[in-house]
């Protein structure tokens, strides 16, 4: 009776521990099969919220940076425009040449800051036929070539009677080199602005 009485003492320990074993189980199942899809789908929500988050500010930072660059580029175009007005153009052709050398340094100052500023390799400022006038120092080959005759530039053409400032896309541009006879081809990224 003593080997019975452990036997049938042994089987219930087992019973009760296999019960708590599925008891202890039980909510991590419920768990499971109830909040988890819910709790994965809200996860998902959470995570596609935050990214669309990030994608809306990165195109905030790009609006506020496109729009200080065409602030810039206006003034520059203020500047040359107010210095037509103010005094006419052949007094502006003097400015361009370098014969009025405080208006000029100061363009020059104002170009050479808008290129360091935004990591630009140069800019050039041409006439309304489209001739260069004034470029940053690494550009002065190209002083007096025109440049409306190239595709990349043809749409500025058509802004620059209407009044709107005109945008491009960042294209690959070359340029025959005024240095060496036109022999090599200087290829770079060009983004025009015309204000």
């Amino acid at each position: 009776m003593g080997k019975m009485v452990r036997k049938i003492f042994k089987e219930r320990i087992v019973i009760v521990i296999i019960t708590f074993v599925l008891l202890a189980l039980f909510p991590l199942v419920l768990f499971r099969l109830i909040a988890f899809p819910k709790a994965s789908t809200e996860l998902k929500q959470g995570v596609q919220r935050n990214l669309w988050g990030i994608v809306n500010k990165q195109k905030d930072l790009l609006t506020l940076l496109w729009e200080e660059r065409k602030s810039h580029a206006r003034a520059v175009s203020d500047t040359i425009q107010s210095e037509l007005l103010i005094h006419g153009d052949e007094d502006f052709m003097s400015l361009v040449n370098g014969k009025n050398e405080h208006e000029y340094l100061r363009l020059k100052m104002q170009l050479e800051c808008m290129k360091a500023d935004y990591g630009y390799k140069g800019i050039v400022i041409c006439d309304a036929t489209g001739t260069i006038q004034v470029t940053t120092d690494t550009e002065k080959s190209m002083v007096g070539m025109n440049i409306m005759k190239e595709k990349p530039f043809r749409n500025v053409h058509e802004t620059l009677y209407d009044g709107k400032t005109y945008t491009s896309d960042v294209i690959h541009y070359s340029l025959n080199d005024a240095n060496d006879g036109g022999r090599g081809r200087l290829a770079f990224p060009v983004y025009v602005l015309s204000y």
